[in-house]
């Protein structure tokens, strides 16, 4: 008798053991499913992520080139006017087209990231000084490092500070070829 209560423990271990490795090679298989799916999943992702920046690459292109276009239409028109105040309405026009082409390719990433105002604005400067046509102006930008400014924001603000600089050229050296135009950011609570 102590003969058959052994072999039915032992028949009970087998039995438990056989259980628990059968549990096991199906929890691993679906663990390795999942890792699969996983691994497809994030194959998927990438593939998408890869796609949509290279659409939204391709749309920058294309905005950034027609308004070159609209730039250069404009810069034809111009070479057929004679009267001042239109020459210089249509002027203002091709100066601002190209302030938002430019602002366009810095600004609008497909990361999101936020635009470091300093830099911005100081690149926005350069730009307005040299295609004004005045070299014996220039503009000194001084702002705190670690601004940022979303890219919503940043081409309203860029808009209002080329009419500032272009004013400040056209009413405050008037009489004068040289000068500093002072462009001062900063942060308040």
């Amino acid at each position: 008798q102590a003969t058959l209560i052994a072999m039915a423990f032992y028949s009970g271990v087998v039995v438990v053991d056989v259980l628990l490795i059968h549990w096991m090679q199906g929890a691993n298989h679906r663990l390795h499913a999942a890792r699969e799916e996983g691994r497809r999943l994030a194959e998927e992702s990438a593939r998408l992520a890869a796609r949509t920046d290279l659409l939204f690459q391709e749309l920058q292109h294309r905005v950034g080139n027609n308004l070159q276009m609209v730039a250069a239409v404009l810069s034809m028109q111009l070479r057929g006017l004679e009267e001042p105040t239109a020459r210089r309405a249509i002027s203002d026009a091709v100066q601002r087209v190209q302030v938002i082409g430019s602002i366009q390719r810095r600004l609008y990433r497909s990361n999101g990231e936020l635009v470091p105002l300093d830099d911005f604005v100081g690149e926005v400067c350069d730009q307005l000084m040299i295609s004004s046509g005045r070299p014996g102006i220039t503009c000194s930008v001084k702002a705190a490092s670690g601004l940022v400014l979303p890219p919503d924001a940043a081409v309203p603000m860029a808009l209002i500070l080329a009419e500032a600089l272009a004013n400040a050229m056209e009413h405050g050296f008037i009489d004068r070829d040289a000068g500093r135009v002072d462009v001062v950011l900063e942060h308040e609570a």
